[in-house]
């Protein structure tokens, strides 16, 4: 079998065509990264808080993306945990233009609190989930968190507050 010009010129349109398919599809959907990170926040006189947990959702992708509700943390994909958000998280409902991120800093022992109210002990792993207005589901990595002690121990901390434990992306 012998290729001619013509079967190669036919080849690189065809290949040409794919990839600006492709590209405009990849372009045409929305693209949110979703990550968990343990923080403390400082306040105006440079205290730090108690550890927090810090779900932060960034548009990396052309679309402008709206939340409605905050995120969630899921247990085993099915038990639901719905912490309540701290007072220095964004405000819900939220356009996310694109380029932009929101935060929402949840209090891990309250997260623990409730899990163990469920019959939940010792070290489980979580995802943090942001749902859009579409219905469209953008996930973090898991992360670990032990129950029933759900606090970072001085001595685990490597990197002084700001340290980042876990982060994931949808």
């Amino acid at each position: 079998m012998e290729i001619t010009w013509t079967d190669g010129i036919a080849l690189y349109g065809a290949v040409m065509a794919t990839w600006v398919a492709v590209d405009q599809f990849r372009k045409s959907r929305s693209h949110v990264l979703v990550t968990v990170q343990r923080v403390w926040i400082s306040d105006s006189n440079g205290c730090f808080s108690d550890e927090e947990l810090s779900v932060q959702a960034a548009n990396t992708g052309t679309l402008t993306v709206s939340f409605g509700s905050l995120p969630s943390l899921c247990h085993k994909e099915t038990a639901m945990v719905f912490p309540v958000s701290h007072q220095n998280s964004d405000r819900f409902p939220r356009d996310l233009q694109p380029g932009g991120s929101c935060r929402v800093f949840m209090n891990p022992v309250y997260i623990a609190q409730h899990l163990k109210e469920s019959g939940v002990h010792g070290i489980v792993s979580l995802r943090a989930k942001y749902v859009d207005e579409t219905g469209r589901v953008y996930w973090s990595h898991y992360f670990s968190l032990d129950v029933d002690h759900p606090l970072v121990k001085e001595n685990d901390v490597q990197d002084g507050p700001t340290s980042e434990r876990s982060s994931g992306k949808s």
